[in-house]
């Protein structure tokens, strides 16, 4: 390595909710890399182009691309054209394992193939996932996010079925929105979700999906902005509507009312009270949510 070469910088991240994840952001030099993996990862190219082996041979990489490896498997580059800045998931192996059992699949330890196309639906969950690691997204968008990312992880697995397994019905579904209605402001956890649904927590998720086509955390923040709406279109103060909605504090209610309503909450409440005072009170609250 030449000596001016910048060092090597690392951010590790994992979080006690989601144990036997770990996310590692790496700037890199020009040095090939050389490493035996213990665990299932997932690694997102952010800067740089490399050749690295796999055991199908030489494979380029760019930066968007998401590669795999496995538990055993070397990854030994190539060739490396320049600086890198890449981050990966590591999944323990007993995590994958147990998934995939829970599903009934019985796939072998090795993956498909060491990329994955521009064009796989399964993109959507791994890319979402290295976005919570660089985030600071709260428990259960987490706790989402990685259940959805671990199910795409397994579905690259060799022997295991690409295809969703069958929705669960949606009265059992309904007990989870049930309880997200009747405590929209605790903070709800996944697993407490999954249980008053009598489902997993994987199960839930898909299920979810389908048939509302949005995560069980987009759910809830986007129940709590509805509710914020209502409350403050009825006179209730910001920083008791952001409280009781279980917002961290007035700015995190003030960034999500924004982006759905094109006006902060403060603004809102002041059009709201005027409307009430008005002969018309209906005009001002219908052209904000336009």
């Amino acid at each position: 390595m030449p000596r001016d070469a910048a060092p090597v910088r690392t951010e590790l991240r994992a979080y006690a909710d989601v144990p036997g994840v770990r996310s590692l952001l790496v700037d890199a030099d020009e040095r090939l890399w050389c490493a035996v993996k213990e665990t299932y990862a997932v690694a997102l190219i952010h800067r740089g182009r490399a050749e690295f082996w796999s055991r199908r041979g030489g494979v380029a990489s760019a930066p968007g691309d998401l590669h795999f490896d496995a538990p055993a498997s070397v990854h030994r580059d190539l060739r490396r054209d320049g600086p890198a800045r890449f981050q990966i998931v590591n999944f323990d192996a007993a995590l994958v394992r147990d998934h995939a059992e829970r599903r009934g699949l019985r796939p072998s330890l090795s993956l498909r193939v060491p990329l994955l196309e521009r064009r796989h639906p399964d993109r959507r969950p791994l890319l979402a996932l290295h976005r919570a690691y660089r985030g600071r997204p709260d428990p259960l968008a987490r706790q989402v996010v990685v259940a959805e990312a671990l199910d795409a992880l397994v579905r690259q697995l060799d022997g295991a079925d690409a295809r969703p397994h069958a929705s669960v019905a949606r009265g059992r579904l309904g007990r989870a929105i049930e309880l997200i209605h009747a405590r929209l402001g605790e903070a709800l956890s996944l697993d407490d979700l999954a249980a008053a649904a009598g489902l997993d927590r994987f199960q839930l998720c898909r299920a979810f999906r389908a048939e509302h086509g949005i995560p069980p955390y987009t759910y809830v923040l986007r129940m709590r902005i509805a509710r914020a709406y209502a409350w403050l279109a009825a006179g209730r103060p910001v920083s008791e509507v952001a409280s009781a909605l279980g917002f961290c504090d007035q700015s995190q209610l003030h960034g999500h009312f924004r982006r759905a309503f094109g006006i902060t909450p403060g603004a809102f409440a002041r059009v709201a009270r005027r409307s009430r005072w008005s002969s018309d009170s209906h005009a001002p609250l219908a052209d904000i949510e336009r």
